[in-house]
């Protein structure tokens, strides 16, 4: 039996058009002044979209009146307030496990602040992202397997978060490429968690210099910020830019300036059977965000309590690849590969489509 969900988002950049998918009579108002009502007024959080799988009631998607500059800058402790509130809401209408999406999660520390709460579990959505994002990794590589542009070098950016940091074990592990750069902020904390996972046959290096991209075949992108990051005199030519971030780290401008680099969506799932009424996420039909899929499997796998709370483990990317490979027959695999939301032209970026791992790359579904 399936355990109700509610999965929590919040509102983006461009907050008129977030109130027109509330209600078209609501955006109607210049941009400045939803900011200031956001800002200032104590809203609650609203029913954003229910989703149904295979006809059945199983969630809801619920937004939280907060905004990625008011979580990571200017309102930090009152964005946490109004998340609290949220999953109190949820609970008391009959959904006993939340979601943490996009940013609501580092905002309560990827969920560690609300781990002593017992009438409902909590997963920040970032085992199944980091599984996902291996998977789509994987896939860039078959991609370019045999070519004059093969990837043999790839940074993370991001590489001591949550995602970052697991994204760099499972890379570490599979020892298919030749070197690893782990690029974050802090020096002392990356060079410890490289220690970490040195020893096998990929070569790991740090940074905290993003000058240090340049010399990198492909490039992964897992910060949390709201402002793009990566710019054209980053990149190696033909690089791969593979952005997992939301809201996203790169900008269209990128590939304007630089029509080499190829930006490939990252963190995003190929799932059948699901059907949201209401606000949805903004992407093609059976397309859903990885964070938002951990949630899904956990709900049909029956799971109660808590489940990813900080940094996920490869222990629980290994879990949640095991429940999705009991649900083949509905996709849970990477979408096909697209930039900007398009779908990327045919050869644009090489030998297949990435809408599932090739044979070559057979991932090991341990339980």
């Amino acid at each position: 039996m399936s355990t109700p969900f509610s999965f929590l988002v919040h509102f983006r950049n461009r907050l008129q058009a977030d109130f027109s998918c509330l209600h078209p009579a609501l955006g109607k108002l210049p941009e400045g002044l939803y900011r200031s009502i956001v800002h200032t007024l104590p809203l609650p959080s609203v029913e954003w979209g229910k989703v149904q799988s295979e006809g059945a009631p199983i969630g809801e998607i619920r937004i939280v009146p907060t905004t990625p500059e008011m979580m990571l800058h200017s309102a930090p402790e009152k964005s946490a307030e109004r998340i609290t509130r949220a999953i109190q809401t949820a609970r008391d209408q009959g959904f006993n496990l939340v979601g943490l999406g996009a940013l609501t999660a580092p905002v309560m520390q990827g969920g560690l602040a609300l781990r002593r709460r017992m009438d409902v579990g909590i997963t920040n959505g970032n085992a199944y992202t980091a599984a996902i994002m291996h998977d789509t990794t994987r896939n860039c590589l078959a991609a370019r397997a045999g070519t004059q542009r093969e990837i043999r070098r790839v940074a993370i950016v991001g590489a001591s978060g949550s995602v970052g940091s697991c994204l760099s074990r499972l890379i570490a592990r599979d020892g298919d490429v030749e070197s690893l750069l782990l690029v974050a902020r802090n020096s002392q904390k990356l060079e410890r968690f490289a220690r970490e996972i040195r020893g096998g046959a990929t070569r790991v290096t740090t940074s905290t210099n993003l000058s240090d991209l340049k010399d990198m075949d492909m490039v992964v992108v897992l910060t949390s910020s709201k402002d793009a990051l990566i710019g054209p005199e980053h990149l190696a030519p033909h690089a791969v830019v593979l952005d997992g971030t939301q809201p996203r780290n790169t900008s269209t401008d990128l590939t304007t300036e630089r029509p080499d680099v190829v930006v490939v969506d990252g963190g995003i799932v190929s799932i059948s059977g699901l059907t949201l009424q209401g606000g949805g996420f903004g992407l093609a039909r059976d397309q859903y965000f990885a964070c938002f899929s951990e949630c899904l499997l956990l709900s049909l796998s029956g799971h109660q309590g808590h489940f990813s709370l900080g940094r996920p483990t490869v222990d629980q990317v290994d879990h949640l690849r095991h429940i999705a490979s009991t649900l083949a027959e509905r996709g849970f695999v990477p979408a096909p590969f697209q930039s900007f939301g398009k779908p990327l032209e045919a050869g644009r970026l090489g030998q297949f489509d990435g809408s599932c791992p090739p044979n070559a790359l057979d991932l090991d579904l341990a339980a």
